[in-house]
């Protein structure tokens, strides 16, 4: 009797397991879409450039009359818009701009953090942090635990990435996120390859196993709940012959990087994370399909090849194109086991166009997990010409995270989708590519 019962307990468990893990697939391999030209007005108040800009459409932003971009707002939307196309020396120029005219507190916190980000993106972190140093009093930053991390950082030398010419090949380890054995301090570990991520993460075992140091008070964070993180550095990661050095780090509670069924049984244990500003150094391709990652120097985007990118904030925004809707913005989030959209933007899908599916879908994500109710799509959404139908989204909560943010984030592009694909990231060159798997014989 008590073997029946546990082979009927693991039997629920697998069955769990399998239905939290393997999202339902949309049906992804119909290629070669092309979504129509939308025509748009000329931009003539800052309303508008303040929603071109939420849309991502940062070339007609530059376009707008140059009166509406000179005070601050303006200035600070021109130096966003630079920003997003890739051009950090403009950006720079015109926020320090904003910022010498701001009078308002927030404001000029606001643009403080917009050059704070894009001297992450600029330099390493070795000089991003010395940036900082020169500009704090002009920021006027108050002091918060992270700030150690920085003046550490300031004095400990530059985060450095040493690459072969050839390809990095690592073989997948998990599903159904991204997961490759790397090596932390020399010790071999797996690591998730986390595009939703804005710093790399580190279990608080493994850091104490590793004896690196906490350079700071406890600060909190938000996965699907709230985080108690702390900060360190590491001094070197190896994802194969490609090998980082002088890295910073969240150090997150076990717990918080535990995945559960119903919160009893451990579905995956993550040691760590490597979050964007170490991807976004490198070209990326997860190729879920072939079971491998593989790492690139950056090199030129082919002519044709790929859709362009939204980075901001060391956040990842790929256009999507959905049927009655035209152009949005999502977040794209390996660490995501399931794809979303915002309850604002569901809002904007004609009524024939959707279908309401309740609350019935389990989210998991840093911090915990969360029953998701969500829509059905059965008309199209299309990426980079790949046409997809049949497609069920969960509901994220708001379209900003702040209303102050100047990008709308529209939904969450998550690896129920994703994994369908050969997925390339390539950050300097702003453009990203879905490829399909070749047809077994």
């Amino acid at each position: 009797m008590t073997r029946l019962r546990w082979l009927v307990a693991l039997t629920l468990v697998l069955a769990l397991g399998c239905s939290l893990i393997r999202a339902p697939r949309p049906q992804c391999i119909i290629p070669n879409y092309s979504p129509e030209n939308v025509q748009t007005e000329p931009l003539a108040t800052q309303e508008d450039i303040f929603s071109a800009l939420a849309r991502g459409r940062a070339d007609e932003v530059l376009a707008a009359p140059p009166e509406l971009l000179k005070d601050v707002a303006g200035a600070r939307m021109r130096g966003a818009a630079l920003a997003m196309l890739g051009d950090y020396d403009a950006a720079e120029k015109a926020l320090l701009e904003a910022r010498t005219m701001s009078g308002d507190v927030n404001v000029s916190g606001q643009i403080c953090e917009d050059l704070v980000w894009i001297a992450l993106a600029k330099y390493n972190y070795g000089q991003a942090a010395r940036w900082h140093a020169e500009q704090i009093t002009l920021c006027d930053i108050k002091a918060n635990p992270l700030m150690h991390l920085w003046s550490r950082l300031a004095i400990s030398g530059d985060s450095i990435l040493t690459m072969p010419e050839t390809p990095v090949v690592l073989p997948v380890t998990g599903r159904p996120f991204p997961r490759a054995q790397i090596k932390v301090n020399d010790r071999k570990t797996n690591f998730i390859f986390d595009t939703g991520a804005g710093m790399t993460a580190i279990s608080a075992s493994l850091a104490k196993a590793l004896n690196l140091p906490v350079i700071s008070l406890p600060d909190t964070a938000h996965g699907l709940g709230k985080i108690t993180i702390r900060y360190t550095i590491i001094d070197k990661m190896e994802l194969g012959e490609a090998v980082f050095t002088n890295i910073p780090a969240v150090v997150i509670d076990d717990k918080d990087l535990t995945f559960t069924i119903l919160g009893i049984f451990k579905l995956i244990d993550v040691p760590g994370i490597i979050g964007m500003p170490l991807l976004a150094q490198m070209r990326v391709t997860m190729d879920m399909p072939a079971k491998q990652i593989i790492l690139e120097k950056p090199g030129r985007k082919a002519e044709g090849a790929g859709v362009d990118i939204i980075y901001w904030h060391s956040q990842l925004y790929a256009p999507v194109y959905l049927a009655e809707m035209g152009r949005l913005n999502l977040f794209v989030d390996t660490g995501a086991n399931r794809s979303s959209i915002s309850f604002d933007t569901a809002k904007l899908i004609p009524s024939n166009a959707k279908v309401d599916r309740g609350s019935r879908d389990l989210a998991q994500g840093a911090g915990g997990s969360m029953r998701m109710s969500g829509v059905y799509l059965p008309r199209l959404m299309a990426i980079d010409g790949m046409r997809m139908e049949g497609l069920g989204l969960d509901l994220e909560s708001r379209t900003r995270e702040h209303e102050d943010d100047l990008l709308n984030r529209d939904g969450t592009l998550g690896m129920d989708i994703l994994q369908c694909y050969r997925v390339t990231f390539d950050i300097p060159n702003r453009f990203m590519s879905l490829e399909l798997p070749p047809k077994k014989p």
